[in-house]
């Protein structure tokens, strides 16, 4: 069950959320042109915001936020056209990835590498009406980016490409992750917080002053 959130929560939330979609939405519309170069620029996605969920995670450590993160950024894909099935993939890999970090109360670096590469194959949602729903997808994407872009969207996201593409991203994502995960430990010991400790392992003050990470 998700906690009551509180006014920190709400910053947090707000803050790398706001980092974390800005990075989707520059890279979803970069690659927008083709499906060939989408798949690609949606894997540097996954990759750059690694760090954007690991810096998450040094404010965090209450069930719950992970999901309404997932959740909150699924609600705006669908905001801006793309299908439900995209809250439920976040919903579903979302609450995967919180059950592993809560196993870990929060605080294992391998864990939080593992949880955040599960957390970001949301990013399949709104691939799956090509699968799912063929013709309905056509006519939507169809109208909003004409008949050519539909058949090309189609006729490249076939289930082995999806599949590829949700093994791309997941170990990209762990590679994000991990890297995130060095730069932030290197920033708290250079700041004198922690001496060689991972990132989830800091001063656990730290994490009501996200301006100070920031």
């Amino acid at each position: 069950m998700v906690e009551k959130l509180r006014t920190k929560d709400l910053l947090n939330l707000g803050i790398f959320g706001t980092i974390y979609m800005v990075v989707v939405t520059i890279l979803g519309v970069a690659g927008a042109a083709t499906p060939g170069l989408l798949f690609g620029t949606m894997v540097v996605a996954a990759f750059v915001n690694g760090t954007v969920f690991m810096m998450y995670l040094t404010r965090v450590d209450r069930f719950g936020m992970v999901v309404v993160l997932a959740l909150l950024m699924a609600l705006i894909m669908m905001a801006i056209g793309r299908s439900w099935t995209t809250v439920f993939t976040a919903l579903v890999f979302g609450l995967l990835a919180e059950f592993i970090l809560a196993l870990t109360k929060y605080r294992n670096t391998v864990a939080t590498i593992f949880a955040y590469a599960v957390f970001t194959l949301w990013f399949i949602g709104p691939l799956l009406p090509i699968i799912w729903f063929a013709d309905d997808y056509f006519q939507s994407a169809a109208q909003e980016n004409g008949a050519n872009y539909a058949h090309e969207m189609m006729n490249f996201f076939t289930v082995p490409v999806i599949v590829a593409f949700g093994a791309t991203i997941f170990v990209v994502g762990a590679l994000g992750a991990w890297l995130g995960s060095v730069l932030i430990k290197r920033h708290y010991a250079k700041a004198g917080t922690v001496a060689g400790a991972a990132p989830q392992e800091t001063d656990v003050d730290a994490r009501d002053n996200p301006e100070e990470t920031l």
